[in-house]
């Protein structure tokens, strides 16, 4: 659920790589390895409250997993600009994480004319 949110919000356009063309799945299991249990709340709830708002968003009484595309997409962009808080924000950590997943894929930043960035040395965790 959290993996279609994001590939939903984060989808390929313009010559740009989406969420499951960079092959996200490695770096999200690694960020949900590192987060605490009231953060992965967030997330799983986040993506609950995306795949079950499309009723809000464009009016269809449908789980996301049942759109078309075109209808999918729709709905992530209605999502993102809601007049209903919860929904925005929920939507939002959804968005977040999936944003640190995309952006630090090699292939996102070289669409964007960006070097790759180095591996992690993991040193943070060390001190």
């Amino acid at each position: 659920m959290i993996r279609f949110s994001m590939a939903a919000l984060y989808p390929s356009a313009h010559g740009m790589p989406g969420l499951l063309e960079v092959g996200g799945d490695e770096r999200l299991r690694f960020i949900w390895s590192e987060l605490n249990g009231l953060t992965r709340l967030g997330l799983v709830g986040g993506a609950a409250v995306f795949v079950l708002s499309p009723v809000f968003t464009i009016g269809m009484p449908l789980p996301a997993f049942w759109l078309s595309a075109e209808r999918l997409d729709q709905h992530a962009h209605a999502a993102t600009k809601s007049r209903i808080y919860l929904l925005r924000m929920a939507v939002f950590v959804v968005k977040m994480f999936g944003g640190l997943v995309w952006g630090q894929s090699p292939q996102a930043r070289a669409s964007m004319g960006l070097e790759a960035y180095p591996d992690d040395p993991g040193a943070w965790r060390s001190a």
